[in-house]
């Protein structure tokens, strides 16, 4: 278990823990807009401490390591990160109950309690690993100190590593996956442009093909121009730094295949590219364009988007933005597609964000027409934050009222309001890419923030899913697969409860292929995370007793796959849900299905291939007990009636619906002509009468010990282990006699064959 989860915090941390109802807070928050609660001020009573010449940073306050410094402050000794007046304003900051002397009722900050001071600690580590991590080590680190470190210190020292990487890859998850899982009138905006590169009615378009044919004449013509643009995607990352956003990368294109940051954004862009094939809209490159006083000087460079054909640009310019022909005549940035902000904090008065703000709303034209303004997307660290900054934006005009959801113009105190149900281009929502590291707040000591914690989109609202933290770490694109458990335990993820509950809702969508996808990731999650998962698997006799399922008899990485999958439950679901579940026809699949008959033939094709995936699942299944080694062949355990019973929904499962099959075959030779009839049958690759003879041999074969007699005249011996009953000899020889009735002569072969095993199985 990590530190959070120790400390009972469950799945929030605390966002506001500073007090601020002493009348002396109070005073200096109103009278000093420098005042820093906790670092230049007392974090109890507000009094201004004597730090002239101190750094007053985050950094430098944990280094202090003497009670006192030379009379001027009092410093927590558990953490370092905090500062009082005196001891008895250090105290009371940490006691439960808040002074008697607080004027807010309502108080409920806990101060520097022991949860809080426990995690400032757990930034101190942060910070240690990131300066080991990114060789910005100043000789001070904790690491350094330890000439050797307990199982214990080593595990946390990972983690911490793991913790500030993961905030720096935030950066391009949050981007890329935010924009293609958005809702669709964001995609839509994003890729305005893009589409209209692809109309046939649009002129560049029409320039391209008419180039194309003066090629191919044996005139000689002019080159082409406008006619050959490249379909790329244009993002401004806007107030962009090298220790943020661009972390690591040192401005160079010589070196650039070896930039994590690169790889990182290159690895990323991979989402929105599948994301789009859907539409289809194929990009040629996606060029990303950071601007920002902090940035790299101006620089760019190219790398390949892994598993296609396009391109990531990357470049940057050090300037403001909107104002980058003050600094280089030569510069010009392309029209933007989508406009980012990571964390501006435009309510904060340390900022001037006007003029870019004015260059993001400025109409973009598209063709030889202006359209809309260009969508963008804001993060903050925390969700006041990001009501400071929607009120800022509303304020200042950047944004319309009416396109803001009534709740959140509710929370930021807006006249304007919504009725229930009305549609906005907005959404605010807490951001499931978010970084795990834990950082102090830089004005108010005793709160935290998390980079990217919260975002809002404009240009409906999207919920977060409820299953991110699931999907996250089980993900085939995580960057760190090999640490994902440690993630999950970080993020708090009660594996059993979210896969549960994201079961139960792919089943009611019918997302069966996701469910299969998600199988084979969690097998790549437990193979690669072995290790540390196996950690709660050691005492086995413990575990699983021999008298209670025989899990024993399987290998360890078996039995933890088992437990983070629930086979036997999607394989019933997938089996019912084939028979008479819903099926929704994509329009591909009936466009020229003007016959009902051949509406009815899609939609029985969908459901066989529903019944084949849920075979596969049950094949993966098996192997599990098959592949765990010497073992009794006779044993019958609790994993063995599991699958036989899905052996059982699966043979009934192909058994009606190739009864259902031959009769709409039936009908549809009697009612429609030659070509139809042939269109339809021939569109199946997966034959029901196959695919029942091999499911009823496979469950027989499963349930059963085969002994071989020897004789010519002699059959073999088949001895029922379990999970075969007598109410089962019906369903069998239902099949039996379906198979008879082939005209195949293949399948009656099978048939008999099948039918003797029946005999030798219930004789």
């Amino acid at each position: 278990m990590d530190l959070l989860s120790s400390l009972g915090l469950q799945n929030d941390l605390p966002e506001q823990s500073t007090r601020l109802s002493h009348p002396g807070v109070l005073k200096a928050l109103n009278n000093d807009d420098d005042a820093r609660i906790g670092f230049n001020c007392c974090c109890n009573c507000g009094t201004t401490l004597l730090v002239s010449g101190v750094d007053d940073s985050a950094d430098v306050v944990k280094q202090t390591k003497s009670k006192k410094q030379s009379g001027k402050f009092v410093t927590c000794m558990g953490c370092k990160r905090v500062r009082y007046c005196s001891d008895a304003c250090c105290k009371a900051d940490a006691e439960a109950t808040p002074p008697t002397i607080s004027s807010d009722a309502d108080e409920t900050a806990c101060g520097h309690s022991p949860v809080i001071c426990s995690l400032l600690r757990l930034c101190n580590d942060d910070e240690d690993a990131e300066g080991e991590l990114y060789d910005d080590d100043d000789g001070k680190s904790q690491w350094n100190k330890k000439k050797k470190m307990t199982p214990q210190q080593e595990r946390a020292k990972e983690a911490s590593k793991y913790r500030v990487q993961t905030e720096r890859e935030s950066y391009p998850a949050t981007l890329f996956n935010i924009l293609a899982e958005g809702p669709g009138w964001f995609m839509e905006a994003i890729t305005r442009r893009v589409r209209y590169l692809e109309d046939p009615r649009s002129p560049e378009v029409v320039t391209e093909r008419r180039g194309k044919r003066d090629r191919m004449s044996n005139s000689p013509k002019k080159p082409i121009g406008a006619g050959s643009r490249e379909k790329d995607l244009v993002i401004h990352i806007v107030g962009a730094s090298v220790d943020s956003e661009l972390w690591g990368w040192k401005g160079r294109s010589d070196n650039a295949n070896d930039a994590p940051v690169l790889e990182a954004y290159a690895e990323a862009s991979t989402n929105i590219l599948a994301y789009l094939k859907s539409f289809p809209i194929l990009l040629d490159s996606v060029r990303l364009v950071f601007v920002g006083p902090d940035c790299q000087a101006s620089c760019k460079c190219e790398v390949p988007i892994p598993d296609s054909k396009s391109t990531l640009i990357i470049e940057t310019h050090q300037c403001n933005y909107g104002e980058e022909s003050q600094y280089d005549s030569a510069s010009s940035l392309p029209p933007a597609d989508c406009i980012v902000f990571f964390n501006p904090g435009f309510s904060c008065p340390d900022y001037n964000w006007t003029k870019a703000l004015e260059t993001a709303a400025t109409p973009t034209k598209i063709g030889n027409q202006f359209g809309c303004g260009t969508p963008f997307l804001v993060t903050t660290n925390t969700e006041m934050e990001g009501f400071a900054d929607i009120k800022c934006l509303l304020d200042m005009g950047c944004i319309d009222a009416k396109n803001v959801p009534g709740d959140v113009l509710e929370a930021v105190d807006h006249s304007a309001r919504h009725t229930d149900g009305e549609d906005t281009t907005f959404f605010f929502n807490e951001n499931p890419y978010a970084g795990l590291r834990v950082r102090q707040s830089g004005t108010m000591a005793n709160d935290f923030t998390v980079k990217l914690g919260s975002k809002e989109e404009t240009s409906q609202r999207s919920s977060k899913s409820p299953h991110s933290k699931l999907l996250r770490v089980c993900s085939a694109r995580n960057a760190n697969p090999h640490f994902a458990a440690i993630e999950a335990e970080l993020l708090r993820l009660d594996w059993k409860e979210a896969m549960d509950a994201l079961v139960s809702d792919w089943q009611k969508d019918g997302r069966w292929d996701n469910l299969l996808e998600l199988e084979n990731n969690v097998r790549n999650y437990v193979d690669k995370n072995l290790p540390y998962l196996s950690l709660s698997f050691e005492d086995e006799d413990e575990m699983y007793d021999r008298t209670d399922g025989g899990m024993h008899s399987m290998k360890l990485v078996d039995r933890i796959r088992l437990d983070h999958f629930p086979y036997e439950t999607i394989i019933s679901g997938a089996v019912k849900h084939a028979i008479s579940g819903d099926v929704i026809l994509i329009p591909s699949q009936i466009k020229d299905s003007d016959l009902e008959m051949q509406k009815i033939m899609a939609e029985l094709y969908e459901r066989i291939s529903m019944l084949s995936n849920a075979g596969k699942l049950l094949d993966t299944m098996t192997n599990f007990e098959l592949e765990s080694g010497p073992e009794d062949e006779t044993t019958w355990t609790a994993h063995r009636t599991a699958c036989s019973n899905c052996y059982r929904l699966v043979v009934s499962g192909w058994f009606l619906l190739w009864r259902r099959l031959r009769e709409a075959n039936k009908q549809m030779i009697e009612e429609s002509e030659a070509s139809e009839v042939l269109k339809a049958t021939s569109a199946i690759d997966i034959h029901p009468e196959e695919e029942i003879y091999v499911w009823s041999n496979k469950w027989i074969d499963f349930c059963t010990l085969r002994r071989e007699v020897e004789g010519e005249e002699s059959e073999d011996e088949l001895t029922l282990l379990g999970g075969i009953a007598q109410k089962d000899k019906a369903l069998m020889m239902g099949v039996s006699k379906m198979m008879s009735l082939s005209e195949k002569a293949s399948v009656e072969a099978r048939a008999a064959e099948l039918n003797k095993q029946i005999e030798l199985l219930f004789r």
